[in-house]
């Protein structure tokens, strides 16, 4: 098992210092924890915002990973973080920490005090000689699973950063971790998800989509785990909250709804949808600097449409989707997203004749006009107040109708260039290569090896 890795000088004790000033300030708290043998004296970064913005601004992260890399010789690179704090010791307190190993794969620990400021104290590596003493400033990465234990200090405070971390890509869709800007991930929402649904036709909520589009305006549903649906629109809602909350591991909050518009696209009138992020544009007028974000953007599809495509842009790839009919795309609020037209005939499905040639002219005519509808799930209501009145009765009978989804499956498409980011507006080379293949489909864009 490989050695500690001790970094000195890693952070500047004036950077320390200020640091510590700052966790005093945003208070210490007992954490009472019960997966844990011992309660410590720690600080949440995740959950004091000032301190957070801190260590950000001093671009400890970044650091970091760069120790890890270094730890690891380039092998692995952080992808999240189990855990984010601040622990503290004190004589009169919390004087020592039980042998025990920590969660994630690598820990990183960086000494905030000078070691004048305490008397004792270290920390016990198991199959090593003699317990580590950091100075002020320097930092040591290790095995997360390497047994170790804080000796005691006999007076004095002693203050160190602690970062539990995840090297697998797996770890950004756990709910309760965190991301690389130390905040809590929402479990799956780093990634994509398309389904279809099963046992319902998205044909009963044509009419509410169509009465949406016309208005060019949102209504607002809310949670009601008790309620009966009155029409099929609220049934699909339950049944979106139910799909996404049952795989993400969400809580239901009173006051969580549902945001719902419709979209009608025509590509031969150039209509598109330009690159945004779902937003609360009330509260993001407010505080611009705080965006408040959907738990999950939806696109359900109530008709095909080969000639645009919902494009959304991932951290580490990008996924082009040519929605079906009743096929439902899902992700993270923050993504950046845009629908674009392809400049694709649409398919013949190998058809001959005068007949058929019509056929197909009016199939490529459907296939231009795009209807969808979407659906973001909030946790807390937005604060904007111009919402619609939900459209109601639409689709009879179908109110009380079960949903259900499967996934669905999508091709994977390495691109021999770097992928597209938030700071790339312009796909068109792209979207060139997904459509100059023979057929049409949804794909997901990852990096070719070379």
């Amino acid at each position: 098992m490989q050695e500690p890795r001790v970094t000195v000088g890693f952070l500047a004790p004036s950077q320390c210092q200020i640091l510590i000033e700052a966790c005093e300030a945003a208070s210490f708290s007992v954490d009472p924890n019960p997966e844990y043998l011992q309660a410590t004296t720690d600080l949440e970064v995740d959950r004091s915002p000032s301190v957070r913005d801190l260590i950000l601004g001093m671009g400890l992260v970044e650091k970091l990973t760069e120790a890890v890399a270094a730890y690891t010789s380039g092998l692995e690179k952080v992808t999240a973080f189990n855990d984010f704090f601040v622990v503290k010791y004190d004589a009169a307190h919390q004087r020592e920490l039980i042998k025990h190993t920590d969660a994630g794969n690598i820990s990183f620990m960086l000494a905030l005090s000078p070691r004048e400021s305490y008397k004792g104290g270290g920390t016990a590596f198991e199959n090593t000689n003699g317990p580590l003493h950091l100075d002020q400033g320097s930092c040591v990465v290790f095995d997360a699973k390497v047994f170790h234990q804080g000796l005691p200090i006999h007076s004095g405070k002693r203050y160190l950063l602690v970062a539990f971390c995840y090297t697998d890509a797996a770890a950004t869709r756990i709910a309760g971790n965190l991301s690389l800007t130390i905040r809590p991930l929402q479990g799956n929402r780093n990634s994509f998800d398309l389904f279809k649904t099963r046992k319902f036709s998205v044909s009963t909520l044509e009419d509410a989509a169509k009465v949406l589009a016309k208005l060019g305006r949102s209504c607002f549903i809310p949670y009601v785990a008790t309620s009966i649906p009155s029409s099929a629109l609220e049934n699909f809602i339950v049944g979106i909250w139910n799909l996404h909350a049952g795989r993400l591991g969400l809580g239901i909050p009173r006051g969580a709804g549902a945001e719902v518009w419709s979209q009608r696209l025509d590509v031969g009138a150039g209509d598109y949808v330009p690159w945004h992020s779902d937003k609360d544009e009330a509260a993001f007028a407010v505080d611009p600097d705080n965006p408040k974000h959907p738990i999950i953007s939806s696109v359900t599809y109530l008709n095909d449409s080969d000639e645009m495509a919902t494009v959304v842009f991932g951290e580490n790839n990008t996924l082009v989707c040519f929605g079906r009919k009743g096929q439902h795309l899902a992700f993270d609020g923050r993504m950046l997203h845009g629908v674009v037209p392809v400049g694709k005939g649409g398919r013949e499905d190998g058809a001959d004749g005068e007949a058929s040639g019509q056929r197909n002219k009016r199939r490529r005519k459907r296939r231009r006009r795009r209807l969808t509808l979407l659906v973001n799930l909030w946790l807390e209501p937005p604060l904007r107040q111009d919402f619609v009145a939900p459209p109601t009765g639409e689709g009879g009978e179908s109110g009380g109708e079960n949903i259900d989804f499967e996934k669905a499956p999508w091709d994977e498409i390495p691109v021999s260039h770097p992928l597209m980011t938030q700071d790339n507006d312009n796909p068109d080379e792209i979207i060139a290569q997904v459509t100059s293949r023979s057929d049409i489909c949804t794909c997901l864009l990852v990096e070719a090896e070379t």
